[in-house]
């Protein structure tokens, strides 16, 4: 059976626009060295947020899961005559105290996703991406925190934070969802042209980066 290894940070650029997440997955783009100042400041406020103490049990926990299953996770998804393997490295967690009447323990797990920007803002397709890159971390470390004793929580959270002032802009809840698996093998049948795509809007190509333009049919195509 063919495989195909994905990143989260990859496939999760369906909702923003199948055309760029199928040539980010596929590696057609040609190599493309980090694209200037943006790029490297945000890896450095990515390091920066990770480091703080913040609380003992945030720290045990990623210590817990760093032991046991190394800094990347990885789940299987077979679709149709394809095994799919996704991969990913997550940002940041909380642990949280826990109140809900139904639950057997004081403590649950909320997972963080880290944005940086250099813009006011987020656009609303990258906002739809950051979400389904959260959704897809959850999917890819829900059993392994959970066979740690740590129930997860409902909520978790997108943090979008500016290159320029380093301050938080826009904090988001996010839920699970129970449909990412079907989503997930959507994504791939697309990629095959087994399912139907839809164009975004000519804006959206303002954020590709120019690696995936000079390959994308869709971009060269508008003009």
């Amino acid at each position: 059976m063919p495989e195909l290894r994905v990143k989260a940070s990859k496939i999760c650029h369906f909702p923003m626009c199948p055309k760029r997440c199928k040539i980010e997955v596929l590696k057609l783009q040609r190599h493309m060295p980090p694209s200037g100042r943006a790029q490297v400041q945000g890896s450095k406020m990515h390091r920066r947020y990770s480091l703080p103490y913040k609380s003992w049990d945030r720290r045990l926990l990623r210590y817990q899961l760093k032991k046991k299953y190394g800094p990347v996770f990885e789940r299987r998804l077979q679709v149709d005559q394809v095994e799919l393997v996704v991969r990913g490295a997550y940002d940041d967690l909380r642990v949280l105290q826990d109140r809900r009447r139904n639950s057997r323990s004081k403590k649950a797990v909320s997972l963080i996703e880290v944005k940086t920007t250099s813009k006011k803002f987020m656009w609303r397709p990258e906002i739809l991406a950051a979400v389904f890159q959260l959704q897809i971390y959850l999917w890819l470390m829900k059993n392994a925190i959970e066979a740690l004793g740590y129930p997860v929580h409902s909520r978790h959270y997108l943090e979008v934070f500016s290159q320029k002032t380093g301050r938080l802009i826009r904090r988001l809840v996010v839920y699970e969802d129970p449909n990412i698996e079907k989503r997930l093998m959507y994504v791939v049948r697309a990629f095959q042209g087994l399912e139907k795509v839809q164009i975004p809007p000519r804006y959206v190509c303002k954020i590709c980066p120019k690696n995936v333009k000079k390959e994308c049919d869709w971009f060269n195509g508008y003009r």
